[in-house]
């Protein structure tokens, strides 16, 4: 599920040194989609933005344009702070963007930061930021002698409508077979489960794809397990009195 951060309208309080006695940063709210340009190209840009958390969990996504002679490799981190009235406390650093345990409707500031040895960078795109309303667990599936049984686990929702089967037989065309309700928000285990009475005999492949309640969906995950109707079904071979194979 894809969808775009809830933007805050307020502008934090300005401080002269972030971190220095928790203080918070000047920042502008998130904005999907922008481009910071650089002219003069520089080899350190670091900037902050605030979000309300629209889940438990988010993953920015910042892309830097590089001059790749003056720049052959490039550092990136980045920070997450949870805003505390006028105060900013850090909780979350990485070099991916993706960060868990958030707190629904809380604000945030997310900081990011990229070095290079020259000066190759010449602008940053906040390329689109995934919200990721549903903590997916495991999916995976049993084979049956009525089928195949689909199951699923999330550890918290947030606005989630439903989920959708997908199942295909070469993991390119798929075939809608079914959808479930989602708890819509939930901070617990919430456990599904789905047979599919129609498999075929050989590798199915099955996808999970999780839609929002404002129609934004996501594809959580696939994965292909072996169905035969036969061993399913009966798993032993009989035989009569006379040795003969009688199933």
């Amino acid at each position: 599920m894809k969808t775009l951060i809830s933007l805050i309208v307020a502008i934090l309080i300005a401080a002269t040194s972030f971190g220095q006695n928790n203080s918070c940063p000047t920042t502008i709210p998130y904005s999907d989609n922008t481009f910071i340009s650089y002219n003069p190209s520089t080899n350190w840009v670091s900037f902050y933005r605030v979000f309300e958390s629209p889940g438990t969990s988010v993953d920015f996504s910042f892309s830097v344009s590089v001059r790749a002679d003056l720049c052959p490799s490039i550092a990136i981190e980045y920070s997450l702070y949870v805003v505390m009235g006028s105060m900013c406390v850090p909780i979350q650093s990485n070099t991916t963007g993706i960060f868990t345990g958030l707190t629904p409707g809380d604000t945030y500031i997310i900081g990011f930061t990229a070095n290079c040895t020259q000066s190759g960078i010449s602008g940053v795109f906040t390329a689109e930021d995934i919200s990721l309303p549903v903590e997916l667990l495991y999916f995976t599936a049993k084979s049956t002698s009525d089928g195949i049984n689909l199951i699923w686990a999330s550890g918290s929702e947030f606005n989630c409508a439903g989920y959708a089967l997908y199942s295909s037989t070469d993991a390119s065309t798929w075939l809608n077979i079914g959808y479930l309700e989602g708890a819509g928000n939930s901070q617990q285990t919430e456990r599904y489960s789905f047979v599919d009475k129609n498999p075929i005999h050989g590798v199915n492949y099955y996808r999970l794809i999780q839609y929002d309640t404002n129609g934004d969906f996501e594809i959580l995950q696939t994965i292909a397990i072996m169905w035969n109707k036969e061993i399913q079904t009966s798993p032993f071979r009989y035989y009569n009195f006379l040795g003969q194979k009688v199933n």
